[in-house]
């Protein structure tokens, strides 16, 4: 089966229990492609045939049973975003640095137990998930990413009960943590020590809303 669209620009393949896609992707215009929710998607075929895709600039890979970010897509300089989320990744590669264009990463709910130097390597990097790492704590995610300009740091559900009597100041503008049921006089310490930027723990937007 050969799938091709020469107009089309964004295909949504999630949670479709696929194995494999069809080849060749003939989508020259493709720019965002999600494929989460399918983990038996043979991957290396997947990533040969991502290869045909001369513009795409979103990436999901959501929920794809992934133990290490796959070392085709470091070559896919052109990336603007990827999510990374609900995959078992104990750590980032420090090839990520290549993706000079991504302003969008999604790493929440991986097995990450410490945020790689690699991050600060990102100089589009605008949108930071970390949600829900159990492996990560918020201090030493804040230290850091303290120098990234980035647009908002989404930290929900790390732990915010233990925090240092001195946090960096972040250069993030706006930064989600906790929960609906976190301690407010925990969240008001906080903002104290983050003068710079809106802390909030149920934000009434999603970036790019």
């Amino acid at each position: 089966m050969i799938l091709k669209y020469n107009t089309l620009d964004q295909l949504d393949l999630r949670n479709n229990n696929l194995q494999r896609l069809p080849a060749p992707l003939d989508l020259p215009n493709l720019v965002q492609l999600y494929l989460g929710g399918n983990p038996a998607l043979h991957q290396d075929e997947t990533w040969a045939l991502l290869g045909q895709l001369p513009i795409l600039r979103i990436l999901g890979l959501h929920a794809m049973n992934l133990g290490q970010i796959p070392e085709p897509i470091l070559n896919y300089g052109q990336l603007m975003a990827l999510d990374l989320s609900d995959n078992p990744l104990p750590s980032l590669p420090v090839g990520l640095y290549q993706l000079t264009n991504l302003e969008v990463l999604n790493i929440a709910q991986t097995q990450l137990v410490t945020l790689p130097a690699v991050v600060n390597q990102l100089p589009q990097l605008k949108v930071l998930y970390v949600d829900a790492c159990p492996g990560l704590s918020l201090s030493q995610t804040l230290e850091r990413v303290a120098e990234l300009p980035l647009e908002v740091l989404s930290a929900r559900q790390l732990p915010l009960d233990k925090l240092p009597e001195a946090l960096p100041t972040i250069r993030a503008r706006e930064l989600w943590v906790g929960d609906a049921e976190t301690d407010l006089e925990v969240l008001d310490d906080l903002e104290g020590q983050l003068p710079y930027t809106q802390v909030s723990t149920n934000p009434t937007h999603q970036y790019g809303d």
